[in-house]
């Protein structure tokens, strides 16, 4: 929507979205080896960061920036590389270290909780657009009004922007240290 109705080039919605998922895949080692360095905490809070910036960047999409658009969507993309690594190996210490605690191994609750919440936000962001669209008036192939335009890009660039800014506060409170954690091996003995 946002390359067709605000930037005018819906024929640059392909290059837009190999702009971002280029760099998500390809930087997945990068991240892998900063979290090994300085820590998964530090590296996923930067990620987060870096991600809600690149997407709040996005809100000043318009005519005419193109290559602003397909520099933002790099960054989140490489931002968001982090996701698939760091995100479950986080995931994985917290079930080790519960294991560890308690003696039960709950991979199963945990991951299902995780899915639950990633099912949930799709949810709501989906129920929020088609709420936010019908309130602005969108309709589709048609000249959009610059309350519609507003509203592109603001779901596109300032809903991330708050999300990821949400998210890293509450990640703050994530209190588990990898020297916490033990190995599935030693949580279960």
């Amino acid at each position: 929507y946002v390359s067709e109705y605000v930037v005018g080039r819906a024929d640059l919605a392909p290059l837009f979205i190999l702009s971002f998922m280029i760099p998500a895949v390809v930087t997945v080692p990068l991240w892998v080896r900063l979290a090994g360095r300085f820590g998964k905490k530090p590296v996923w809070l930067l990620s987060m960061i870096l991600a809600g910036l690149s997407f709040g960047g996005m809100f000043f999409a318009d005519e005419g920036r193109v290559p602003l658009l397909m520099l933002l969507a790099a960054l989140a993309g490489a931002a968001n590389g982090n996701g698939g690594a760091i995100g479950p190996s986080l995931l994985s210490d917290t079930v080790d270290f519960d294991a560890a605690r308690t003696g039960e191994r709950k991979e199963g609750a945990y991951f299902a909780a995780m899915t639950f919440m990633i099912k949930l936000a799709f949810g709501v962001t989906f129920l929020l657009t088609g709420l936010v669209l019908q309130w602005v008036d969108f309709i589709p192939n048609q000249p959009q009004t610059d309350s519609v335009k507003l509203a592109l890009r603001s779901l596109y660039g300032l809903y991330p922007l708050l999300c990821y800014g949400v998210g890293a506060l509450l990640f703050l409170g994530y209190r588990l240290r990898e020297d916490m954690v033990t190995s599935p091996a030693q949580a279960v003995e």
